[in-house]
């Protein structure tokens, strides 16, 4: 027999209230079978098909709900579901005790009702259901506090899950409890140690409005519950912030940007990495104005600032290196890399800079020697080599030895545990020395050699670009 929506004790005490004409017709009703709508009656088994019905049940009964969401006659899991777990015979008793059960079987092979159809689509857009089977474990007002897949093991694995996710669910509301009276950083303690039992991803979904009380009233974040709580948000806020930014400075002009940076870092605290990151638009936005002096200035902040990594903050001093270089002439941007080299004189990129200065300066046979003292060392640091390398050719030609400079990038070109981008641009490297020295026909085969280096599409077609560039530059 199909299970009554309505406990029969509330059944008496509404008919007690009502006329007898009315009880005269629904006595008719319920005999003639019209009480159950199309396609929202019980399931016989223990199960209904309503969630609004089961959460009056759960109501009356101080029950959980437990929500099935399932393809019972395609769904391969679903029917492995239902063989190992659900047809249990421990199953109703144990789990009916403390939930009240629903399943919403989105059929394929037999007819479903429209309006079950339609109840069943409304509830799982509800909760997100994106897979069968998915159970969704809600309270009495059906708010999920746990969602729960197939659990291997049979029902004891299952039922220790589900169980242990309503332990959550009573200590959850104990702590409500307890917030009910308290106000203020007591509340939004006591409000944190209940939501802290659920899943994050869930809160942040089904417990928002608890969330944002949370968020206002640690809003000094005196209990650090305002960054635990708001993380997310302030995550896409902040990204939001970084592409408004760099939307301005591919449009506005340097001093506008620069105005707008200042403004954004006065107001938000960003992470170290985004912080930087933005400095670097600014640096950017400075040496576009023509404004070196700040910009130098802007370097000594970045670094600075705590936590830059040692490399990080060897490449802000060369790049200041350079702005001084242009600004108060070679031998101050010179002078500024010696005073910063540490006494072993190791520090890649500030060697690398050194050797660049050297070069400019044409002091080429010391550009030479601090090249090759480190060029062992830079073996582990492929960038760096790379520079270090085409440096040091260039210090080579300028001296007249073009084949020395040929010899130290075809080292390079052949090293394989180079990456292949880094050993495609050693040999444009050599055929634009070929090329300038006259050699034409040794340039197209090493083009053809950078072409054939190339280990990705993209690649082999920027380097394809490259060679038509050299070639219409120097002729074939």
């Amino acid at each position: 027999m199909r299970q009554l929506a309505v406990s029969v004790e509330m059944f008496f005490n509404f008919m007690t209230h009502t006329s007898w004409r009315f009880q005269w017709l629904l006595a008719l009703v319920l005999s003639t079978g019209l009480w159950e709508s199309p396609g929202v009656a019980a399931f016989e088994d223990g199960w209904l098909s309503d969630p609004d019905v089961a959460a009056l049940q759960a109501v009356e009964s101080k029950k959980d709900v437990l929500l099935l969401f399932t393809g019972s006659d395609w769904c391969p899991p679903c029917k492995r579901l239902e063989a190992e777990i659900l047809s249990s015979e421990k199953f109703l008793p144990e789990i009916g005790r403390d939930f009240v059960l629903v399943k919403l079987d989105f059929l394929r092979n037999s007819p479903v009702p429209p309006e079950q159809a339609r109840m069943n689509e409304a509830w799982s857009q509800r909760y997100g259901v994106a897979g069968f089977p998915t159970i969704v474990l809600v309270d009495r007002e059906l708010r999920p506090f746990a969602f729960v897949g197939f659990v291997e093991g049979g029902f004891d694995a299952f039922w220790g899950e589900v169980e242990s996710w309503r332990q959550k669910r009573i200590r959850r509301d104990a702590a409500f409890d307890a917030a009910a009276t308290a106000d203020g950083i007591e509340r939004a303690r006591l409000l944190d140690r209940g939501l802290s039992e659920l899943d994050e991803n869930l809160v942040q979904v089904y417990y928002e409005e608890l969330v944002e009380e949370i968020v206002e009233l640690d809003a000094a974040d005196e209990l650090g519950l305002r960054t635990k709580w708001n993380a997310a948000k302030d995550a896409e806020f902040r990204r939001i912030v970084m592409l408004d930014i760099l939307t301005l400075s591919r449009l506005e002009k340097p001093d506008r940007v620069v105005a707008f940076i200042d403004e954004v870092l006065a107001e938000i605290e960003f992470p170290l990495e985004q912080r930087f990151d933005i400095l670097m638009i600014k640096l950017g936005m400075l040496q576009r104005g023509g404004n070196l002096q700040a910009a130098i200035q802007l370097l000594d902040q970045m670094a600075a600032l705590e936590g830059v990594a040692p490399m990080s903050r060897e490449q802000l001093i060369s790049r200041k290196a350079m702005l001084v270089a242009g600004a108060e002439g070679l031998p101050a941007a010179l002078a500024l890399i010696d005073e910063h080299l540490a006494a072993n004189n190791r520090q890649l990129h500030l060697v690398l800079t050194k050797v660049q200065l050297l070069a400019r300066m044409n002091r080429h046979t010391e550009a030479l020697e601090e090249a090759d003292r480190v060029l062992t060392m830079a073996r582990f640091h492929p960038d760096v080599l790379i520079e270090l390398v085409a440096a040091k050719a260039e210090s080579l030609m300028a001296m007249g030895k073009v084949d020395d400079a040929l010899s130290a990038l075809e080292k390079f070109t052949e090293d394989q545990q180079m990456p292949a981008d880094l050993r495609c641009e050693a040999l444009l490297q050599q055929s634009m020395i070929m090329r300038e020295t006259g050699r034409r026909r040794p340039a197209a085969m090493t083009e053809n050699r950078a072409i054939n280096t190339a280990d990705r599409s993209d690649l082999k077609r920027e380097i394809s670009h490259v060679v038509e560039q050299l070639q219409k530059r120097f002729g074939q």
